[in-house]
């Protein structure tokens, strides 16, 4: 979805009224949104970090290498606040889909995941 449809989406959704207010999430999943593509925009630099970091021979024994760690640590913390990020963003989507469908669709992102592929006719096409 480009950032054009995305800003539609976004304004579309703020014509609201009572029963429609879970349309209100889209502003969440929207900053959500906005924080994984920084996220995905950062991690090939922490990649390339980890491959660059510092490696120093140990002063008394030259048979011990001393690796910086902290470019490993960053680049498993991105890695992991990314993988939660898409699930919180998976999470929305689905409480959306379940009031938006009357109930007919799972709130949970696992729970409409396992629906998905009990009946492959709700994949989308």
């Amino acid at each position: 979805m480009s950032e054009l449809d995305f800003k539609k989406l976004m304004y579309a959704t703020r014509v609201i009224d009572s029963k429609t207010q879970y349309n209100l999430q889209t502003a969440e999943w929207g900053a959500k949104r906005d924080t994984l593509i920084v996220q995905l925009t950062d991690i090939p630099a922490l990649m390339k970090a980890r491959q660059v970091r510092g490696r120093d021979p140990y002063p008394n024994n030259p048979q011990i290498t001393l690796v910086d760690t902290i470019p490993e640590v960053r680049l498993a913390n991105a890695c992991e606040a990314t993988a939660h990020c898409l699930y919180s963003i998976a999470e929305i989507a689905s409480n959306f889909a379940n009031k938006a469908s009357g109930g007919r669709l799972p709130s949970s992102f696992n729970d409409l995941r396992k629906k998905c592929e009990a009946d492959p006719s709700l994949e989308a096409g």
